[in-house]
């Protein structure tokens, strides 16, 4: 189903741009906003048959430039798309009131950026593949602090040890 209408100011019927605005309906939901040869194109909503939702800015119908997007779940991401992805700088907010802010590339954290965590921890520094990976420091939420160089969400200085995106299995503590 198409309904479309000019995005020019001319007063006439007929739309000369390419760039028209209208409602999309596909597989897996709809779409309102820009469309350019039958695509999402600009600024935009699409919502998702799931309930999640995405409003921001398109390019040749995949999410690119900003924009939100909310899980039915209550977790939420604002921020840098392209291609479809989270890529660029953004903020990502769990339900639980876990939070991410900083650098994405390909839909995980990477880069530098800060994690807090609901309990209190948090974690700023390089990211990689969404766990502490490079030069950061977690400081726990009783003040503890553990800075270093972590590798793949793991920092081990002689007994001390911390994960940060890894679990203590992973890391083998």
């Amino acid at each position: 189903r198409r309904h479309t209408r000019c995005l020019s100011d001319w007063s006439s019927d007929v739309c000369s741009s390419d760039l028209a605005a209208g409602t999309m309906t596909y597989d897996n939901g709809s779409y309102e906003g820009g469309l350019k040869d039958g695509l999402p194109e600009g600024y935009g909503v699409f919502i998702f048959k799931s309930g999640n939702r995405y409003e921001g800015q398109f390019h040749n119908g995949v999410k690119e430039g900003r924009g939100r997007f909310n899980w039915t779940t209550g977790n939420w991401y604002d921020g840098d798309w392209k291609n479809d992805k989270r890529t660029g700088r953004g903020q990502f907010v769990w339900a639980n009131g876990d939070r991410y802010q900083g650098e994405w590339l390909d839909n995980q954290s990477s880069g530098w950026g800060l994690q807090i965590w609901a309990n209190g921890d948090r974690y700023e520094g390089e990211w990689l593949n969404d766990m502490a990976h490079g030069q950061g420091t977690k400081t726990t939420a009783d003040g503890r602090s553990y800075t270093g160089t972590w590798n793949n969400g793991c920092l081990r200085e002689g007994e001390r040890w911390s994960t940060a995106g890894a679990t203590r299995e992973q890391c083998g503590f």
